[in-house]
This record gives structure tokens, sequence and C-alpha cells, in this order.
């Protein structure tokens, strides 16, 4: 366990310190990382994500599991810290405490406002994807509101969450779909909405493997600069081989 810590504190120090050498931080040369965050006693995941605001400041999302007796609570925190490491906010559940929250998403845009995006649990049991926006002071501009609800019976991997050049906000996501424990298929989806959480395009499928010859894991995307969205993902045949494929969706579809 001890290893493993040293491991997270020094992956968010190498992160810390690439982010420190971007756009409005004047880079320091290398040093020694510095710890952000303790979480002594509590499961810090792999999954995170930092953004720098046009001050320097680096806004933290991050996920905990945390053992009470049998019962275990997912959470995604959110702080924000200078480039010394000084804490500038105390930690928050920014989706506060009446759903468990997963892997998380930070945006910064050009009025400093932050948009966190995650992948929450309710109690119905059911997933959703849940959205908040944050001002420059913390304070909440738009309160956290689902983007959208998904049965339980759909398993969604790690996402992705970009800004556009109109102002709208795209994700996509690769999901895996269950019945009684049997696996169906998997999808690669995409889905866009407005800063005001409304949705311009909900959630939809762009590729399944039922039209595949294999199974879809471990999807990567990315917005390019005409917001043309790309996506990577690998596909596994049951004879053990294995390729990667790619796909594009045009900013006007």
């Amino acid at each position: 366990m001890k290893e493993m810590k040293a491991m997270h504190v020094l992956l968010v120090g190498l992160a810390v310190m690439a982010l420190a050498a971007g756009d409005g931080v004047e880079a320091q040369g290398w040093s020694e990382p510095i710890v952000l965050t303790d979480v002594l006693g509590q499961g810090l995941d792999t999954d995170f994500q930092a953004a720098v605001d046009s001050r320097g400041n680096i806004h933290l999302v991050y996920y905990v599991q945390q053992y009470q007796g049998r019962e275990r609570t997912h959470r995604l925190l959110y702080t924000k810290y200078n480039t010394n490491g000084r804490p500038l906010r105390e930690q928050i559940l920014p989706f506060g405490e009446d759903i468990r929250t997963y892997n998380g998403k930070i945006i910064i845009d050009d009025e400093d406002n932050v948009h966190i995006l995650c992948l929450g649990r309710d109690e119905r049991e059911e997933y959703a994807f849940w959205y908040c926006c944050l001002d420059s002071n913390d304070e909440y501009i738009i309160n956290p509101i689902v983007i959208d609800g998904l049965y339980y019976t759909v398993i969604y991997y790690p996402f992705y969450f970009f800004l556009r050049s109109d102002g709208t906000f795209v994700f996509s996501t690769l999901s895996t779909h269950y019945i009684a424990d049997t696996l169906l298929y998997s999808t690669v989806s995409y889905a866009r909405f407005n800063s005001e959480g409304e949705m311009i395009e909900r959630p939809h499928l762009v590729w399944s493997d039922k039209e595949a010859d294999g199974t879809f894991y471990t999807l990567y995307s990315s917005l390019d600069e005409d917001d043309n969205m790309h996506f990577i993902w690998r596909e596994a045949f049951y004879y053990g081989s294995y390729i990667w494929r790619y796909g594009c969706i045009s900013a006007d579809d």
C-alpha cells in the first residue's frame, strides 16, 4: 500500500510539473514533485484529471474509494491549488453525497468557469452522466444535473469530454451492455450538450461490435481544431488476435 501511495504521489507530481509548463504559468525548470493531496486511509484510484486556469491555478478532480465496514463508498472530489501546491479551497464533493460518483473529467473555459462531468450511480442502481459548472469564485453556475440516465445493465468505461469552438460540449464513451450477466454487445457512443446542460444530441450509438467480428475495448477519443471527433479502439477476436479500429465524426454530423 505504501508503494502504491508513493507511485500516485509521483504521478500527480509529474502531472503538475507538466501543467506548470503550459500557457499562463512560468516554467520553473525541474523540481522535486510536490504533494497536492493526502488520502491516507482511503483508496486513491488511478483515474484523475487536472486543468489550469488563466491565473495558473491547478484544478483537480479525482476518484477515491473508502470502506466503512463492509460498505464501500465511491466519491469524486474536486479541489484547487496554486502552483506551489497550496490549497486554495477545501475539497468538495461536487455532486453531493446522494449518489456514488466515479471517474470524472474537467474543463476550464476562457472565463475560468470549471465544467465537471462524471459517471454516477444513484440509489436505484442506475448509471448516469452528471454535469455541473462552477465560476471562478467557486460558486455554482449550473447545479448538478443528470445528462443521461442509463440502466444498471450498461457498464460505461472511462470516457472523454471536450469543449467545442462553438461553446458546446461533447463526450464519447465505450459501453458494454449486459443482461443477466451475459455480454450482449459493446458500443462506441457520442453526445453533445450546451453550457446549461441541455442536450443538443443525446447519447447515441456510433459503432457497435454487432456489425464487427470481435468485441470492442479500450476507447481513445480526441477533438481536433475543426471540431471533428476522432476515435481509436481495440477489437478482440475469439481466437486471441487484436486489431485497432479508427473512426471519425465530422463537426457537422
